[in-house]
């Protein structure tokens, strides 16, 4: 029988008599410090590198990857994050918490990250969000993750009512419960009202209708005409200006073929000749026409008789506002136009004032009126020096007019709006002012009554002070029963579980509502408000038996995948081919396995899982042939091999050279799992030394092979080491530490030679250059293991066992210690 393959990896004891099966001739009874390939041959693994020795007593690894050449790696200990230089281990940034950001892990088991672009958020149940950011110029922060607008432990009305009596924008909370139908009062429980200094509360309320308006004469004080910037402009804060550019003043040349009066012709909007083609003719050149007489509109007031020359002129003034004062012998550089000033000058004159809006608007036209519209938006404050977002804009044409309304929607994110009038038309020479649009057009910006959420932090004083993204102070209280404080602080606990899925920041599992979730806004990962849209954010609690808290949790494709201690999960919309809204959202059940509280590991299909208790690992994803997700039990032939290493306590993934699932143990070793789905390659084995290894982290090393990182217990210190392919390296630590390889397989089994009368049979093993030389090999034949003295190793198949008396299905063992490669590819029986 020849044994092509050891891609089986390590097998159960309770697999030694099943010769029988596909799995046992492709595995081993034992398989420590070797590599297993996914194409069936096995290596010894390269040693434990050293690079450094850790400053923290209790520490544990995260990798931080840009990209393929940027990483480095984090060290974080309970009150100290280190980031480490990825090649040399060597100390780039540390942070130590202080009186602003007063973070602590006491508890590193508990610690989860997520990394999005620069951003490694790091999530802890004990402690706010941290976000730890590398900029362009190579400057580390770490400081908390802010939300525009955080989650919110309820969105229900309360039974207590909140009275916020101002000052300035300081708040004193008042307490009082609400009678209900029957008389009774709720009762103030301390949870509802004690707060710790810096936690967030909402108070909602609903605003007003509010308008941007002014009349024309108002609006257009002081306006006045600039036909170029030079040198010697001065010009001053709030002062409107219109300019005018000769290129954009159009002459028409028309001739009058029929008499034309204003009382019995003229239509209210149309003032072009353009607009009467019975009464009117375009000529073809302006040969005899005036312009000093030029018109620049028909009214009913007048009168053209047949052969008239009429010169209609059209034209825009555009308007600006200067929002910082311009000095033309400091500021004016070569361009004359204003808007090549934004630094000085905004384009259009401000309507009114900054309106704060979130949810519905319009801009609301009426009338006969030349010009443009438009209404802008921005997300910090109601000055003008500030970069305005443009939303859309209302153009009513010369000779064409047009009432074009404009609606917006602010749900997703409070923000000022503003109203801006940038174009008006040219009708008299030297005064811009004419051309305003009149009153009774009543053009203006209406911003609908929304349900604002004021968001309050709570100061050492135990008053309130606003700290909304968007500040307007109340002058006189209010009372709410529309409140409640931030579903993260020191009383709820804190997510200690984060994905990303269809542009959503997904955050999940505080102590005190273990199996909610909660995701951001699309495309908007730090503003958590929910609402009507398909883009709002979403609140979703499990609706389960018990109250089992969620382990882990990570986006598939359209699906978010997690399990609790006692089952697991997908989250999906209701209706297929939809996205994710807040209308749609469903957990449905798919298993009652059970999980460990440590992260899942996403590979290319499917995410793998740590069974309750951490003997057995699964594989959990979409199955075809089911159309259900279900979980595959990954160690169903190896189910030792975790509770031998007593239990697993944490993993990784390393995909190059070929995808390998790393598992660290309570014991000290490492398991690995050579993972391949596609060729049902779930190979186990183990990695041993001298110590024992606490935390390990991958990272990517641009072309070459993955790199694992590794902090290792050795003698009293301990050590950052990494296994890498950059040398030929088969000793650990400084090389004061050899290891083992040891490869034991299952029993030989062969019909042809169990029959035999005289049964001898040898075993034969194809080794791969380089290899060691033979007093680095040690033998077994299913006994004590011997020195191979025997033996010339050299590449190509070589004979392990001597003939000799034949015993029914023998084991062979191979040690194979010191500085020295080995690669087997396969054994054979002859």
């Amino acid at each position: 029988m020849k044994r092509l393959a050891f891609n089986g990896g390590e097998i159960s004891p309770a697999m030694t008599l099943r010769s029988d099966m596909d799995a046992f001739t492709r595995s081993c009874s034992l398989v420590t410090n070797w590599n297993i390939h996914a194409t069936g041959g096995v290596s010894r693994r390269r040693g434990m590198r050293h690079l450094t020795t850790t400053t923290e007593n209790t520490s544990r690894l995260i990798p931080y990857r840009y990209s393929a050449e940027q990483t480095a790696l984090i060290e974080i200990a309970p009150a100290a994050l280190l980031v480490r230089d990825s090649d040399t281990a060597a100390i780039i940034a540390t942070f130590t918490p202080d009186e602003e950001t007063p973070w602590q892990y006491p508890d590193l088991t508990q610690i989860t990250w997520l990394q999005i672009n620069s951003l490694l958020l790091i999530l802890s149940p004990h402690t706010p969000i941290m976000q730890l950011q590398c900029d362009d110029g190579g400057d580390w922060t770490f400081s908390p993750f802010e939300f525009v607008s955080p989650p919110w432990q309820t969105e229900d009305y309360r039974d207590i009512e909140l009275t916020l009596t101002p000052d300035g924008t300081v708040y004193t909370p008042s307490y009082a419960p609400v009678e209900s139908d029957d008389g009774e009062t709720a009762e103030i429980l301390p949870e509802d009202t004690e707060a710790s200094t810096g936690d967030i509360l909402r108070a909602s309320y609903y605003t007003t209708r509010t308008e941007a308006f002014a009349k024309a004469a108002t609006a257009s004080s002081g306006l006045s005409l600039l036909t170029a910037l030079t040198t010697s402009s001065n010009i001053s804060l709030g002062q409107k200006i219109a300019w005018q550019d000769p290129e954009d003043t159009l002459d028409q040349y028309y001739i009058c073929t029929q008499d034309w009066t204003g009382s019995n012709d003229f239509t209210a909007g149309y003032i072009s000749p353009a607009n009467y083609p019975d009464n009117f003719d375009r000529a073809d050149s302006s040969d005899g026409f005036d312009p000093s007489d030029a018109i620049t509109e028909l009214s009913s007031g007048k009168t053209c008789k047949k052969g008239d020359k009429i010169v209609f002129r059209s034209g825009y003034y555009d308007l600006y506002y200067c929002i910082r004062p311009f000095n033309g012998s400091a500021d004016f550089r070569t361009s004359t136009n204003p808007a090549d000033y934004p630094r000085h000058f905004t384009r259009g004159i401000p309507i009114g004032q900054a309106i704060p809006s979130g949810g519905k608007w319009q801009f609301y036209c009426s009338g006969t009126w030349y010009g443009t519209y438009e209404i802008r938006r921005n997300y910090e404050t109601g000055a003008l020096t500030e970069q305005w977002e443009h939303l859309g804009e209302s153009i009513s044409s010369i000779g064409a007019t047009a009432n074009n309304l404009i609606t917006g929607n602010e749900e997703e994110e409070e923000c000022y709006l503003r109203l801006f009038l940038t174009q008006i038309r040219f009708v008299t020479p030297g005064n811009p002012a004419a051309g305003w649009p009149p009153d009774y057009c009543a053009n203006r910006l209406i911003v609908q009554s929304y349900r604002r959420n004021m968001q309050l932090t709570v100061l050492a004083d135990g008053t309130l002070q606003d700290t909304s993204p968007i500040i307007t102070p109340l002058t006189s209280p209010i009372t709410t029963t529309d409140w409640s404080w931030c579903a993260f602080n020191s009383r709820y606990g804190f997510p200690s579980l984060a994905t990303l899925h269809e542009s959503r920041l997904v955050l999940a599992a505080t102590t005190t509502q273990p199996q909610t979730i909660w995701m951001s806004q699309s495309d908007n990962l730090n503003n958590f408000t929910t609402g009507d849209l398909d883009t709002s954010g979403i609140h979703l609690t499990m609706n389960t038996s018990t109250q089992a808290p969620i382990c882990w949790m990570l986006s598939r494709r359209e699906v978010i995948m997690l399990g609790t201690m006692d089952a697991e999960w997908v989250i999906k919309p209701s209706t297929g081919g939809a996205g994710l809204t807040a209308a749609n959202a469903r957990a449905y059940n798919q298993g009652n396995n059970g999980s460990m509280p440590i992260p899942a590991i996403g590979t290319t299909d499917r995410v793998l899982y740590t069974e309750r208790g951490g003997g057995r690992v699964y594989e959990y994803g979409y199955r075809y042939e089911t159309d259900a997700y279900t979980s595959a039990d990954l160690t169903i032939f190896a189910d030792h091999i975790a509770s031998a290493e007593q239990g697993i306590t944490g993993g990784t993934v390393l995909n190059k050279p070929y995808t390998s699932v790393i598992f660290t143990t309570a014991s000290g070793n490492l398991l690995l799992c050579t993972y391949n789905t596609m060729h049902n390659v779930h190979a186990w084995h183990r990695y041993t030394t001298q110590g024992t290894i606490q935390s390990v982290a991958v990272l990517p090393n641009g072309t070459g092979s993955d790199r694992l990182y590794l902090i290792v217990n050795r003698d009293s210190s301990r050590r950052i080491e990494i296994i890498d392919d950059t040398q030929e390296h088969y000793l650990d630590g400084l090389e004061e530490y050899p290891y083992t390889s040891t490869l034991e397989t299952t029993a030989f089994s062969s019909p042809e030679h169990n029959d035999r009368k005289t049964k001898t049979a040898t075993v034969e093993a194809y080794l791969l250059a380089p290899t060691p030389p033979p007093s680095a090999l040690q033998l077994s034949t299913g006994g004590a293991y011997k020195p191979n003295d025997r033996h010339t190793i050299t590449p190509g198949w070589n004979q392990f066992t001597s003939t000799a008396n034949w015993r029914h299905m023998p084991y062979i063992g191979i040690k194979c210690t010191g500085n020295h490669p080995c690669t087997i590819l396969a054994m054979q029986l002859e």
